[in-house]
């Protein structure tokens, strides 16, 4: 497998598009298929949808001719290898919700040249490479000669540190030409490449990253409730337990999970354990009490404040220094908010303006729920009102509350 040769990249989102950009500048041809119509034209016209890849370094693709996007499915039938990068969310129930894979094969039986190589980069449960990818494609089109690789994407948005460069990658195929395939696009610009033996061990080691995250998350935000009623500093007790150089990994309190991947892959892991009359407890558990914290939050403000009060959110992105909103549980908390009749603002300097709302720097509200820290102490012992503290950092103010 030449680096000449053309690969297709279904889905040019969070995990599309710096696989892309990765992609091409190792050489490979590059066609992006992005069928949402807003984000192909913020495409083309040089404006990257996310923060990961700048504008810069999105035209420089875009003129080098190794990156073109299109929204026509038609053109895969050059690629020698195709990867699927798009969007696997949760049903109502909570179950898995496999459309877009399925949308995607269907094209990809009615395109793709023969003897290609599909990569599943997208997320599911452990069986969906082989039984919601392979088998269906043979279904579709029997006889095909593909080849068929799970390689589940690692992306963290904002993460400068790590890129698709230096993070390691995970690939399992179904058969041993497809993963010495699979590896050799992957070497062409990533460092480290681990061939696992099966594709459902690849599959199982992605649900098992988030898991744990979900897990240890969880843990440390009831441990903080119990350091906050104990009158214990949760930020020194976890930089002490930090200090140990193996066994430990530090996490911090807040008011819950947000983006693509801890919300959901363990949900997803939940489900591929009821298939077979199992339950993984703690993790449902964790999602309980990672859920549980909005709902204290709404219940602190209901009895406190009439329906009208004004609430300010510091905080809006699911995480520090980012603008990504995807599962955000602060905007959860403002549409809780909402619904009671409060009056929400919010302030995020990495976010401007949200639905037509603009930031708001807080001054006479009658409460702040202090999401990330955006604001110092000095900045809030200027605020009379009550705060509603989710970092545990704020305990030594007197209008503070650790939730």
């Amino acid at each position: 497998m030449s680096s000449a040769q053309e690969v297709s990249i279904i889905g040019q989102g969070y995990v599309g598009l710096p696989l892309a950009i990765a992609a091409a500048n190792a050489g490979w041809k590059v066609n992006g298929i992005e069928v949402d119509l807003r984000r192909f034209e913020t495409i083309v016209s040089g404006i990257s949808p996310i923060e990961d890849v700048s504008n810069d370094v999105l035209g420089l693709a875009l003129r080098s001719g190794n990156y073109t996007v299109n929204k026509e499915f038609s053109t895969i039938s050059n690629s020698s290898v195709i990867v699927i990068c798009v969007p696997t969310p949760l049903l109502q129930d909570r179950s898995p919700d496999l459309s877009a894979i399925h949308a995607v094969v269907r094209e990809i039986a009615l395109n793709a040249q023969d003897e290609c190589l599909i990569i599943s980069e997208s997320t599911s449960y452990p069986g969906t490479l082989r039984n919601e990818i392979e088998k269906v494609l043979s279904q579709l089109r029997p006889g095909n000669q593909m080849h068929f690789v799970a390689a589940p994407e690692r992306v963290d948005p904002g993460n400068t540190q790590f890129s698709h460069i230096n993070t390691p990658r995970i690939i399992g195929g179904t058969t041993t030409n497809g993963t010495i395939l699979a590896s050799k696009f992957y070497k062409s610009f990533t460092h480290e490449v681990i061939i696992c033996d099966t594709p459902e061990i690849v599959e199982m080691a992605k649900l098992l990253e988030n898991s744990f995250r979900l897990v240890n998350i969880a843990l440390v935000n009831e441990l903080s409730e119990v350091c906050h009623k104990s009158d214990i500093d949760i930020w020194k007790v976890i930089a002490a337990a930090k200090s140990k150089p193996y066994g430990f990994m530090p996490f911090y309190p807040g008011l819950g999970i947000g983006g693509h991947c801890i919300p959901i892959d363990p949900a997803y892991l939940a489900y591929f354990a009821d298939q077979f009359d199992s339950k993984v407890k703690i993790i449902e558990t964790s999602l309980f009490e990672m859920n549980s914290k909005i709902k204290k939050v709404t219940q602190i403000i209901s009895s406190r404040f009439k329906r009208d009060a004004s609430i300010s959110v510091i905080g809006l992105g699911y995480k520090m220094n980012s603008k990504d909103l995807r599962e955000s549980p602060s905007i959860e908390l403002i549409q809780e908010l909402k619904k009671l009749g409060f009056q929400t603002s919010w302030l995020d300097p990495n976010i401007l303006n949200w639905e037509g709302e603009e930031i708001k720097v807080p001054k006479h509200e009658d409460a702040i729920v202090y999401v990330l820290p955006y604001l110092d102490k000095d900045q809030l012992r200027e605020f009379g009102g009550l705060i509603l503290d989710c970092t545990g950092i704020l305990r030594d103010l007197p209008n503070a509350i650790s939730i």
